[in-house]
């Protein structure tokens, strides 16, 4: 009985004292080792990247909606009426005249002028409303409607801004989207990094194939980036900063990152973009760059192949031919329905961005990779850049 007691105050006053303090994190010289690793890993680059403000998209206006009982009946409401109709779809979109829709983009609606004194000045009809659409890889266009496009999900977006490289001296600026010349409509861009005022920059060129874009700053800022590497080797550690800029992380390479990045290596150099499961390199991209500062554009070759991302029969990522179009370089070269392009010149091609920038570099005698039936073969195209 004694022994019970004593065993219960033992426990009361164990449970009535205060918690020990606890006890000291022991040091952890390997994970601080890595913190200054990538503190320097990043202050290698941070110079050379700037961030891009695009000018604010020119969203649809609903009031310019065809449909609307502005539109419809505007010229026979009761103007109380019209104003409490402007007053209720003002308030069900909080004041913003951005819509969430799936538009083609090569049919522009069509603006009509909107009835109602608080709507404000309106485009003439048919005005090219620059758009910001979301591409399948999962960045983002600037276009006009008449570009030629494809169907895209518009969000709700104003100014926005992406992650640029600064390049050289002369303030070239790589951004990792594609940008039309007409769906900016003379409206400057600026840039700007952490420490500076905003500079204003123009349009160089741009490639859709590839979703790059060159501008050029008006004054200079910051410090060139080394825009160099291959394709990192699966389980590689490298950096990923998000192409907005607002993140990063270190991550290890599996060679199918499903996931948005500017990709820093270990040696400090970008390596490249990944794009939802596709990755351009440093070294594919610097002749994109090359040919959009000297003519504005890609001087790029028909090759006369309809294609898509596959992978051979024994599972190597590749480009599947799916249709070559007669009297092509394809159609001349021995290309058939159904190969697999594995290489093109020597340059592994792995996706659709990829084979865009190797189809660049192609002028003259070519050699392809390819795999048919099963059986890896050679086949030699003459590629004329237009």
């Amino acid at each position: 009985m004694l022994l019970l007691a004593n065993l219960i105050y033992r426990d009361r006053v164990y449970a009535d004292a205060p918690p020990a303090a606890p006890a000291a994190a022991p040091p952890a010289p390997l994970l601080d080792q890595i913190s200054r690793e990538t503190q320097s890993l990043f202050q290698s680059v941070r110079s050379g990247l700037v961030v891009v403000e695009l000018p604010p998209p020119q969203w649809i206006d609903p009031f310019t909606d065809a449909n609307s009982p502005m539109q419809k009946w505007g010229g026979r409401l009761d103007p109380d009426f019209l104003a409490k109709l402007h007053a209720q779809l003002r308030a069900a979109s909080s004041g913003a005249t951005s819509v969430g829709a799936v538009l083609a983009t090569s049919q522009p609606a069509s603006s009509q002028p909107a009835v109602g004194k608080d709507v404000g000045p309106q485009p003439p009809p048919n005005a090219s409303r620059p758009l910001l659409i979301r591409r399948p890889d999962g960045d983002f266009e600037l276009v006009t409607p008449g570009a030629p496009a494809y169907d895209a999900i518009i969000g709700q977006m104003a100014g926005p801004r992406f992650l640029g490289l600064v390049l050289d001296d002369s303030g070239h600026v790589l951004i990792p989207i594609f940008i039309d010349k007409d769906a900016l409509q003379g409206r400057p861009m600026h840039v700007f990094n952490s420490q500076s005022k905003p500079v204003v920059a123009r349009f160089v060129g741009s490639d859709r194939q590839t979703n790059l874009t060159v501008i050029q700053l008006e004054s200079r800022l910051g410090t060139p980036v080394v825009l160099a590497g291959d394709r990192p080797a699966e389980g590689s550690l490298v950096m990923l900063l998000s192409l907005t800029g607002d993140s990063g992380h270190l991550s290890i390479w599996t060679g199918a990152e499903q996931e948005r990045g500017l990709l820093v290596s270990t040696s400090g150099s970008v390596g490249g973009f990944a794009r939802m499961g596709q990755f351009l390199s440093g070294d594919a991209v610097r002749p994109i760059v090359d040919q959009l500062i000297q003519y504005g554009k890609v001087r790029r070759a028909a090759l006369g192949v309809a294609i898509r991302q596959s992978e051979t029969p024994d599972g190597h990522p590749a480009m599947l031919i799916e249709h070559v179009i007669e009297a092509s370089a394809a159609a001349e070269g021995g290309l058939r329905d159904g190969d697999f392009i594995v290489s093109l010149a020597g340059v592994p091609v792995a996706d659709v961005s990829s084979f865009a920038a190797a189809i660049a570099q192609g002028d003259g005698p070519t050699d392809l990779q390819i795999v048919r039936n099963g059986q890896s073969a050679t086949v030699t195209v003459n590629l004329k850049p237009q």
